[in-house]
């Protein structure tokens, strides 16, 4: 593992060595009016400013065993791709659909 990413308390993910950011979720994390996932602004930005070069959301079932898939994009792509989406529960997000990843391996 790497550097571990935090926002407002929470683990959201980590960096590894080689630039990649990995987020674990849930399945019921996914925007389903959307088909996609958020990532917070605040949080792209970050991973921007550290030269992350590549970005996997990992998505877990139920038991959180083995992945269900994982998603691959880049943040370049997050940005000018994402929808943004904001919830007054919630920081601002940027919404990537399923079908605007460069990968989704199942």
């Amino acid at each position: 593992m790497g550097e571990v990413i935090w926002l407002k308390g929470r683990k959201v993910g980590f960096i590894t060595r080689d630039g990649i950011f990995i987020s674990p979720r849930r399945k019921e994390h996914k925007f389903r009016i959307y088909n996609g996932w958020g990532l917070s602004t605040e949080v792209l930005n970050l991973l921007i400013k550290k030269k992350v070069r590549e970005i996997r959301i990992v998505v877990y079932g139920e038991k959180r065993k083995y992945p269900e898939k994982v998603l691959i994009t880049t943040p370049d792509l997050w940005k000018q791709k994402g929808i943004p989406y904001q919830d007054k529960k919630y920081e601002p997000q940027l919404i990537l659909r399923e079908c605007d990843f460069l990968k989704v391996v199942e």
